[in-house]
This record gives C-alpha cells, sequence and structure tokens, in this order.
C-alpha cells in the first residue's frame, strides 16, 4: 500500500479523482507506445498499483456504508454487472489472502494453510456468479475472461 501510495505521490487521504487523474497523467508517462519510456516494466507496475489502490477505495467505502439486508441487495441483472461482480469478489478475495500472508511464501496444501481453506470458502461466489453468466449469457464478451478466471481459481480450489 505504502510503495502504491508512493509510485502514484497520494496521501493517505486520497479520494478517487485525486487516482484517477494521477494514473491519467501516468499512464500517458509510463504507456510503453506512447510514453517517456520504451520498456512496459513501469507502466504494469502502474497498473498493479492502481488495483492496489482501487481494492483500497473500495474497502474504504464498504466500511463506511451501512450493511443492506440481505433481502434488500440488488441481483445483478446485466452480463457485465454478472461479470463485475464476479471479478470484485475474486480479486477481493485474493487480496485479503495475501494482506493476510503478509509475504509468507504461498503453499497450496489445505492442512498447512488455513489461509487458503477462508480463500477457498471466499471464491465460491465468484465461481457461482461466473457460471450463472455462462448459462444465463452464453455469447456474452466478457464469457472468455471469466474462462480465464475460473482456470486461475481452479488453481486455489484444488
Amino acid at each position: 500500500m505504502e510503495e502504491a501510495l508512493s509510485f502514484f505521490g497520494l496521501g493517505k487521504g486520497f479520494s478517487e479523482n485525486e487516482l484517477k487523474k494521477k494514473y491519467r497523467l501516468l499512464a500517458k508517462k509510463y504507456h510503453p507506445d506512447r510514453g517517456e519510456y520504451t520498456s512496459d516494466v513501469l507502466f504494469l507496475e502502474l497498473i498493479r498499483y492502481k488495483n492496489i489502490l482501487d481494492l483500497y477505495l473500495q474497502e474504504e467505502e464498504s466500511e463506511n456504508q451501512p450493511e443492506e439486508p440481505l433481502a434488500e441487495k440488488k441481483k445483478p441483472e446485466s452480463d457485465f454487472s454478472l461479470y463485475r461482480e464476479a471479478k470484485r469478489i475474486e480479486n477481493d478475495a485474493i487480496y485479503r489472502y495475501f494482506k493476510k500472508r503478509d509475504g509468507e511464501p504461498v503453499n497450496l496444501e489445505k492442512e498447512k494453510n488455513p489461509h487458503l481453506r477462508e480463500l477457498q470458502k471466499e471464491l465460491t461466489p465468484a465461481v457461482e456468479l461466473y457460471k450463472r453468466l455462462f448459462k444465463e449469457f452464453p455469447s456474452s464478451i466478457w464469457c472468455q475472461d471469466a474462462r480465464d478466471s475460473l482456470e486461475k481459481i481452479a488453481i486455489w480450489l484444488r
């Protein structure tokens, strides 16, 4: 988190608009086809750090909002909303997993890694939403990426 803030030149109390402005500026600077650098290393770091900061903003926003009862929550209706919700759940779960592991090596043996069991439970709703996307919207442009995501999730679910 600190590295991402430093890379973007932002303080802890940054807003979504500040993040967007800095991202646009840095994307122009670091893009290998248009920016000052021909290597994509800095651009890939920019994207990685932006994802970290986006997740941080989402966590902050969700902590500040009261929980809605399950009956009142809206169900995703479009192919994109299903995909987006599944992707959000997947990203949040994996982010929390690595945050809890705090630099420890990844161990895919359930018996030796209680955080892995927790991650597997948290990934289940994402898997279900991806499957629902395939069933309800088989020709959606989001299906291929959802299949790719399921292949990656399968590694965690072994």
